[in-house]
């Protein structure tokens, strides 16, 4: 294994790069692949990673924190405008405000495969950006509606849009860092929720003091958050690059010098060919579908408490400003659980599944104080929910899990795609555990999330099974990698290459790659 100084400047690497007549085309061949051969003689001696490492960390991530900030901030307004009055305001009935609350993912569901070929197909930085474009304008119409329809059209429009968020988040940062490195960036940009909720927080309780006549308080919450989403957008759409090849902040030896760094990961940059077959293994893939499940699951948690988390307080004697209030916390501990869980495993005191399942016994713990002290009991139900918001700080590394274990130009959009549409299926189901009439106590709800959480510990415990299994069989059928822990681009000889570069699925990577967990 190279040391770490070893690591931080790489030597010009002499590696004969074959010309096929069109490398994406005919041979599927990766835009790096391209790049690379185009500028097989420039010399990237003097590029220090570290330096590098840092200039993209200054560019990409307050970027992508901006991007997740605002999307929390928005898909939170709800839950706070519940509070506000809205079902009032509309003269919601029955189940209408349970439709409201997941028509959005219905959506995001039904768009999920053909988003999945999108983004194999269209500039993943220009993309993001104009859908939080419309995003932003479809929030700022929230602030007319007047009735129902109205309320549940746009946010069936929004559902369009939603998609394309995370799934475009996780393939960009993949771009850029190595699996070793990803973990970190992924929590660091995904903790913007924390932020986005105690903001969200302090903000519904700041409009909810606002009066006036044309308008009620919530809609003009919503007036104010759009704009802001918009203007946010136009910064996203000038600076977010499609790709590492592409990115405009980095020169032509800077881009030499990560493609070769991040070569190690045998995920690839970019291809715009699709292979069907790719569509086909990600149906067939354990792995894809033990994440969706436990995506899924966290999912329902999340749609529970980030719709009706203010009603549960309100449940427990906690007056409406109070109850909004509250909610700030639960976000404050999100914050430092991703940027702990973040430091965890990037410093490898404890590897990724290991992380995920000690935050899940965490919210597993929270979401029994929940469901089962005594409802006078304020003091435990409060601990529990903030124990509850746990679950989430390590969404991030999960989403690194998927971009870091899936291969394949085709594979890995649509994988990613699947792995939010589950996160959303489960956002869907939540808030339908919340019934009226199960007021004031709502135990379908509370007993919900307490199964859901036991649920999720088992699965991540499955999952880091079956990638142990599945490294220990290639290793004695294929032998070890020649890549060990990623240390050494070095390593890759002329030999490899190919495969390096080439749009292969990890399942066809069986001499190179390995799972990370």
């Amino acid at each position: 294994m190279a040391s770490t100084s070893s690591i931080e400047k790489l030597p010009q690497v002499g590696v004969a790069f074959e010309e096929p007549a069109n490398p994406t085309k005919e041979s599927g061949l990766d835009d790096a692949y391209v790049f690379l051969r185009d500028n097989a003689t420039l010399d990237a001696n003097e590029v220090d990673l570290k330096r590098l490492r840092r200039k993209i960390d200054r560019h990409l991530l307050p970027l992508c924190f901006c991007i997740r900030f605002m999307q929390g901030l928005d898909g939170h307004l709800l839950n706070y405008a519940i509070v506000m009055g809205l079902p009032e305001d509309l003269n919601l009935k029955g189940q209408q405000l349970n439709n409201i609350a997941s028509s959005i993912h219905w959506v995001h569901i039904a768009a999920a495969i053909f988003v999945g070929v999108y983004l194999n197909k269209f500039a993943l930085g220009k993309s993001l950006g104009g859908s939080m474009l419309i995003w932003g304008v479809l929030v700022t119409c929230t602030a007319a509606v007047s009735k129902y329809q109205q309320m549940l059209a746009i946010r069936l429009l929004m559902g369009v849009f939603d998609c394309l968020f995370t799934p475009t988040l996780m393939l960009i940062t993949s771009q850029f860092y190595r699996k070793d490195e990803q973990a970190l960036r992924f929590q660091l940009w995904f903790c913007s929720i924390g932020f986005a909720q105690v903001c969200g927080a302090f903000i519904s309780y700041g409009f909810q003091s606002v009066n006036t006549t044309g308008l009620y308080s919530w809609q003009i919450m919503y007036l104010v958050l759009g704009l802001s989403t918009i203007v946010v957008s136009c910064w996203v759409i000038a600076c977010l690059p499609d790709s590492a090849v592409k990115a405009k902040f980095l020169n032509r030896a800077e881009k030499v010098a990560l493609l070769r760094h991040i070569s190690s990961n045998a995920t690839g940059v970019s291809s715009h060919r699709i292979k069907p077959k790719q569509m086909v293994a990600v149906l067939v893939d354990p792995q894809i579908w033990l994440l969706m499940l436990a995506v899924l699951l966290t999912g329902f948690g999340g749609g529970i408490m980030s719709n009706y988390g203010s009603t549960l307080m309100r449940s427990f004697g906690y007056s409406r400003k109070q109850s909004t209030l509250l909610n700030a916390p639960g976000g404050g501990i999100n914050i430092v659980g991703c940027l702990f869980a973040a430091w965890v495993v990037h410093k490898r005191y404890l590897q990724r599944w290991s992380m995920i399942a000690l935050s899940y016994a965490v919210a597993f713990m929270g979401a029994c104080l929940i469901a089962f002290p005594p409802h006078r009991n304020q003091a435990a139900h409060l601990a529990g929910i903030f124990l509850f918001a746990f679950s989430t700080s390590t969404v991030g590394i999960k989403l690194q899990w998927i971009a870091a274990n899936v291969a394949g130009h085709t594979k890995r959009p649509i994988a990613m795609t699947l792995l939010s549409a589950g996160y959303t299926a489960g956002t869907i189901a939540g808030p339908y555990a919340v019934q009226k009439k199960d007021a004031p106590d709502y135990y379908l709800a509370k007993h919900s999330i307490v199964a859901s959480k036991a649920g999720c510990l088992g699965l991540v415990c499955m999952l880091a099974l079956y990638y142990l299994l599945a490294n220990r069989h290639r290793d004695r059928v294929h032998g070890k990698p020649k890549v060990e822990e990623l240390d050494d681009y070095r390593a890759f000889d002329e030999a490899c290459m190919s495969e390096v570069w080439a749009n292969l699925t990890d399942k066809e990577r069986k001499k190179t790659f390995r799972y990370v967990y």
